[in-house]
Parts: C-alpha cells; structure tokens; sequence
C-alpha cells in the first residue's frame, strides 16, 4: 500500500496540471521509476509458471489417488485444487476485453 500511496501522490500532480500539455505530461510520467516491462514480463511469467506448476501437481495427484486401487482414497481435495489452479491459469492467459 505505502508504493502505491506514493506512486498516487507522484503522478497525481502531473496529471491534473492544467498547464502541461499531453505531451509534456508523458513527457512527466515517462520519467517516473516505474517498473520497465521486462519486470513485468517477468512477473508474470512466475504467476503463468506457478499456475501451470500447481495445476499439472494436482492432476498428477488426482491421477495417483484414483489409479492407487484404494477405495478409502478421496481425490475430491485435489480435483478443487485442480479446477481452481486451471480456472486461475485461464484467468492469467485469456483476455476478457477481447472481441470477438
């Protein structure tokens, strides 16, 4: 929270300066140390790798549970991981503002 106030407190000005200009406001904004995309391409990866790690775990887990002939054997924990990693990994990938 204390990054993003500051970062709020550091844009806000330049943004709401009716005597900049659009471009002199970019201009303002694009000197701000703000994380570069090779940051952010690298957060997400981890995010996108986490999730596809988590989900391909839980189905090997769901896969040995079911195939392990033992009838006390509940895999229903681990099918809820399974559908929520993959339903988290959907959310990372696909684009909800895409048109079709």
């Amino acid at each position: 929270m204390k990054f993003t106030d500051e970062l709020v407190k550091t844009i806000e000005p330049v943004i709401s300066d009716p005597g900049l200009s659009t471009e002199d406001k970019t201009r303002e904004l694009n000197q701000l140390r703000l994380p570069g995309r090779q940051v952010i391409n690298e957060i997400w990866r981890v995010l996108v790798y986490t999730a596809a790690g988590l989900a391909v775990i839980s189905m090997v887990g769901i896969l040995v549970a079911v195939l392990d002939g033992n009838d006390a054997t509940a895999p229903d924990v681990l099918i809820g991981l399974f559908t929520t990693s993959f339903a988290g990994l959907l959310g990372l990938v696909l684009n909800p503002n895409q048109e079709s």
